[in-house]
This record gives C-alpha cells, sequence and structure tokens, in this order.
C-alpha cells in the first residue's frame, strides 16, 4: 500500500517547483512545523487512505486524501503561495518517490486565522496504483 507514502510525494513537488521555494524555502513539514518556523512554511498530512479491493483481497488502487496548508504573516501572501503551492500539484500524473501517482485533484479549499498566521487550507484526493 503506497498510499502511506504520500506525504513524501507532496513534499517532492513542491520543493520541486522554484517558484514555491523562492517563497517558503524549504519549509515544508509533516503534521506540524517545528517551534520557531518562520513564516511562510507550508504543512501536510495525510488525513484518509481508501483502499479499492479486488475480490483477491487485493488493493491495487488506492486513493489518498490529504490536507495541505499554507502558513504566512499575511493575507496576501498566504493566498500567493496557495496559488503556487495549487499549480505545483493539480493534476500531476506520473511516478514519484516510488509511488505511481494516477492524478492529484483539490477537492476543497479554505482559510482561517490562528495565532497570528493567516492559514489557507487545501485538500487533494490522489489516485495512486499499487503495483
Amino acid at each position: 500500500m503506497k498510499a502511506i507514502e504520500i506525504g513524501s510525494v507532496i513534499k517532492s513537488l513542491l520543493l520541486s517547483k522554484q517558484e514555491v521555494t523562492d517563497k517558503i524555502k524549504k519549509e515544508i513539514h509533516p503534521i506540524v512545523a517545528p517551534p520557531g518556523t518562520g513564516y511562510p512554511f507550508v504543512t501536510y498530512c495525510r488525513t484518509s487512505v481508501s483502499p479499492t479491493y479486488t475480490k483477491d483481497k487485493r488493493s491495487l488502487e488506492d486513493t489518498a486524501t490529504v490536507d495541505v496548508t499554507i502558513h504566512a504573516a499575511s493575507y496576501e501572501s498566504s493566498v500567493e503561495i496557495l496559488r503556487l503551492a495549487f499549480d505545483a500539484l493539480q493534476g500531476y500524473s506520473g511516478e514519484c518517490n516510488g509511488v505511481e501517482v494516477d492524478e492529484i485533484r483539490m477537492v476543497d479549499s479554505s482559510e482561517d486565522f490562528q495565532e497570528d498566521s493567516y492559514l489557507q487550507n487545501m485538500t487533494f484526493e490522489i489516485d495512486i496504483t499499487n503495483k
């Protein structure tokens, strides 16, 4: 089940886009950023995995759901980074870090403000083929 490794795919795709790293450097973290991390940064969290089992009790395809959150000091910056991250992820298909991704698609987006940080949230569904 390669879907549990989807975080490494998200991080690699974001780091592969110069426009994203120009804004956030390499500040992309699973679930939570370390204390003292300066703005802006990105966190990602796998929230579910749905296997598609065959009658042989094997899952040939999985769908993973991942939340990607942009944390920024200003609203404008958070929206700008959201657009860049969306462009880096939306519609991707191919092999990345040993995971065969059929498609990445955004299915939801929201925004918030917490602890002096503007948050832009995107939820992606990712179809994965198990080999």
